[in-house]
This record gives C-alpha cells, sequence and structure tokens, in this order.
C-alpha cells in the first residue's frame, strides 16, 4: 500500500516510478562528464550532496522513467505524448529525499545532443521537483513546505542539459533554485543523471 506522502508527491502523475537518495560522502563528478554506470539522479541543495539510486514501482511492476507516457488520459489513444518522466527516491518505502524531472515538448528522437533547456527556449520545458523530508516526516496537509520545486521556464532558472541518449539511456546535468511554498529557496548544483527510459504509449 502507497504511503499517503506518495499520493500528494506524485500529485498528476499516473504512472511514475523512482529510486533511492542517499548523502554519502562521495563527491558528484565534473559537469559536461558522467562515467557512472549506474543509473541515479543527484545533486547538491545548498551544498548538501545527495544522491538517488534506487527504484520506486508502481503496482510493483512499472519503473518510473517514461517516454511518452500516457498520463493525461484525455489524450487520444493514437496520440504520442512528447515527455519524458524521472523520478528517484531515497528508497521504496521511505520518502525522505527524491527528485523528480519532467521534459515536456521533447521530441526525443528527434533531438540532437547535447540539448540545454533554458529560459531562452520556451517551446520545450523542464520541470524539477527536489523533496527533502529529513526534518519533517509523514503526510502534509496543504502546501507542502518540503517540496522545491523550480523550471527551466523561469528567468534565472534551472538549466538541463541531455548530454547523450544511446540506447534509450539518458545522460544529462542540471543547475538552478528550487523554491517551496514558503518562498525559501534551495540552490541546486552539480546536478547529474543517468536513466533507462521505458517508452510508454497509451494502448
Amino acid at each position: 500500500m502507497i504511503n499517503p506522502l506518495f499520493r500528494n508527491v506524485l500529485g498528476g502523475l499516473l504512472l511514475l516510478a523512482a529510486g533511492a537518495c542517499s548523502s554519502e560522502a562521495t563527491d558528484p563528478q565534473p559537469d559536461e562528464r558522467i562515467t557512472r554506470t549506474d543509473e541515479f539522479v543527484s545533486a547538491k541543495a545548498d551544498g548538501q550532496y545527495t544522491d538517488c539510486r534506487d527504484v520506486y514501482r508502481r503496482n510493483g511492476t512499472v519503473p518510473d522513467t517514461l517516454f511518452n507516457s500516457y498520463q493525461n488520459f484525455m489524450v487520444s489513444s493514437t496520440q504520442r505524448l512528447q515527455q519524458i518522466d524521472i523520478m528517484r527516491l531515497e528508497n521504496p518505502t521511505s520518502s525522505a529525499k527524491y527528485f523528480i524531472l519532467t521534459f515536456g515538448d521533447v521530441d526525443l528522437d528527434a533531438l540532437t545532443v547535447p540539448a540545454e533547456f533554458t529560459a531562452a527556449d520556451r517551446s520545450r520545458r523542464v520541470s524539477l521537483t527536489f523533496g527533502d523530508y529529513t526534518s519533517t516526516q509523514g503526510p502534509v496537509s496543504g502546501a507542502d513546505p518540503n517540496r522545491y520545486q523550480g523550471s527551466t521556464l523561469t528567468p534565472d532558472g534551472l538549466v538541463v542539459k541531455i548530454l547523450s541518449k544511446d540506447n534509450d539511456v539518458l545522460t544529462g546535468t542540471f543547475r538552478g533554485p528550487v523554491s517551496n511554498s514558503a518562498k525559501q529557496v534551495k540552490t541546486l548544483t552539480e546536478g547529474q543523471f543517468r536513466v533507462k527510459l521505458l517508452r510508454k504509449i497509451r494502448p
């Protein structure tokens, strides 16, 4: 049974999965070069390094990384959604920390890499949520101050890069500010990700 906190976290994301985070003392690798071979999303939030690796699975079967996912059930069965969803949590039963990256209006097959997503290009977008429940555990009613969000569409917002997409293994970097419902800001630096995408269209 999914913890009520996940219902708040996942919100409108109907098919999404996740992975695990830890605050180990491992230093992230240099920007623009990812040599790790595991699947992860990691970053420093105000200087504190968080490395998310484990995968949450919906009903035990569906991985969290989706390309052309069918989150919106109003979309016709023949329309391909040009969207990529990535999620990594601390572990499958806890949500102390997690990252969610959502790429919108991105035709992955036609995309030339490396590709940079910033406010200068409003034809495609990336949103990012960083959840940090290390100080406040359990469900939160109303606006959740433990969720920090940002977007590439915001001036002086996130900068996200896709560095490679070989065999649907997506690698990239990200950096920039994310803020919570109380307007508190965390600055993400040295963000990196490497995930294997699951291609999915609405049946």
